[in-house]
């Protein structure tokens, strides 16, 4: 099974057909709800979905439309929607996949995904079916999901029930890998798929990439709540030699990069857990960075404070009252990296920090400091797979402040750990 950049094809449906708005149904959409005609906001009303048959509707608000599917014990789905108007834009429609069982307990849920070129506001959603049954997929704005709706532009969007390729036969060695990934282009995600025939039992697959010199990236699907696979993987080059070797971070969850030196690795998978039959099951992604993706990163070495790299806090903005962020990237490479970065307040202000991956998958497990002389100002450490964020709640005076990235845990250091982070400068808080 193999997701090229162009993983999320073009999809287009007829959706010209308008809501007749029926007298039967006293649960309806607005009128600007395209096909299917029938109104899906309960599961009462649910759409059916067949696989490979492109459906769709308009979102807007505090909607939630509703699709059934019926699946077997250990089936695995992927759902798919594209939003058809990609404006990006603060009311743009930014959908969110819920998965659910006949009891309406969720099995799986994804807001993105980062497999293929799927847009930012766009969603694919992975699971599997723990029995055979109907379940029903909700399809809402993020909004809806958090508890927060917004007020989002009615937006058509397409829905897609695919069937991904499921493991193939289990071999015993590296020595009889018959899942290969070939040619792996820059800037592609593929999905491998994994499942527990027994306890501690490995998946292996072969990757070839195009070129060296770029990194590998490594991403467990999360979210799906009817697997208990607990992935942890090893890498072996070309020479059979380990080049990689991570445990699972979290339940059903793994992120890691890899700066790749070779165009041929081998993947070992194992399930953590020691779970055998349908429910553990994983899909792992890797994904072919280029290599010009370190041209940003820190210039070392910035280990200290006087060292640290400068972040220009550009000019005020009059009407918000705030200066504009300055961007700054880095790589923890070694064994206790420490990257240090430094930034001047041109007047009093509440200082901000917002840190996170340069591209998904990249270190979450991380800590951020400021400093100003010897005084430690503010910090904030990663929580499971969330980034750290600072916001000071006084406001501190005009001078010059110095940042410290660090990881908390030993074994998150290493080649390919790169990030972003951002300082502002606010007259209020944000």
């Amino acid at each position: 099974m193999r997701y090229p950049a162009c993983f999320v094809l073009a999809l287009a449906c007829d959706s010209t057909a308008t809501d007749p708005g029926s007298d039967t149904d006293d649960d309806t959409d607005l009128d600007t709800d395209t096909a299917p005609i029938d109104d899906a906001d309960d599961a009462e009303h649910a759409v059916p979905l067949e696989v490979d048959v492109i459906d769709g509707d308009t979102l807007h608000d505090a909607d939630v439309d509703w699709y059934s599917v019926v699946g077997t014990a250990g089936q695995s789905f992927r759902i798919q929607v594209t939003n058809e108007d990609e404006k990006v834009a603060e009311d743009s429609l930014d959908t969110l996949v819920e998965v659910v069982d006949a009891t309406g307990k969720r099995i799986a849920w994804e807001d993105d995904h980062p497999v293929g070129d799927v847009a930012t506001y766009d969603t694919v959603c992975f699971g599997f079916f723990p029995e055979a049954g109907t379940y029903f997929v909700k399809v809402m704005d993020i909004g809806v999901f958090s508890g927060s709706p917004r007020q989002v532009e009615s937006t058509a969007y397409n829905v897609t029930w695919l069937q991904p390729t499921s493991p193939p036969d289990e071999p015993d060695s590296l020595l009889d890998i018959d899942l290969v990934y070939d040619g792996m282009t820059t800037n592609s995600w593929y999905g491998i798929p994994v499942l527990s025939d027994s306890a501690n039992d490995p998946d292996y697959a072969k990757l070839t990439i195009e070129s060296e010199g770029g990194t590998l990236v490594f991403a467990a699907a999360h979210h799906i709540e009817s697997s208990h696979y607990q992935p942890a993987i090893q890498l072996f080059d070309a020479d059979a030699q380990l080049v990689l070797d991570a445990p699972t971070l979290a339940e059903s969850d793994l992120r890691l990069l890899l700066g790749a030196t070779g165009t041929q690795y081998e993947l070992a998978v194992v399930d953590t857990a020691g779970g055998v039959g349908p429910t553990s099951a994983m899909w792992i992604f890797v994904a072919n960075y280029p290599a010009a993706e370190t041209s940003r990163w820190e210039v070392e070495p910035n280990a200290s404070a006087a060292g640290g790299n400068e972040i220009t806090l550009y000019d005020q903005e009059a009407d918000a009252g705030s200066w504009f962020a300055g961007v700054a990237e880095g790589r923890l490479d070694e064994l206790a990296d420490e990257d240090w970065f430094r930034f001047t307040l041109p007047d009093e202000a509440y200082i901000s920090v917002d840190f996170g991956s340069m591209t998904y998958g990249s270190l979450l497990q991380s800590r951020v400091e400021v400093w100003s002389g010897d005084t430690l100002v503010d910090a904030a450490e990663s929580t499971g797979s969330s980034d750290p964020a600072i916001r000071t709640a006084e406001k501190h005076p005009a001078g010059e402040y110095h940042l410290l990235v660090k990881s908390p845990y030993p074994d998150m250091w290493g080649e390919g750990y790169f990030y972003r982070l951002s300082a502002h400068g606010t007259s209020v808080q944000r």
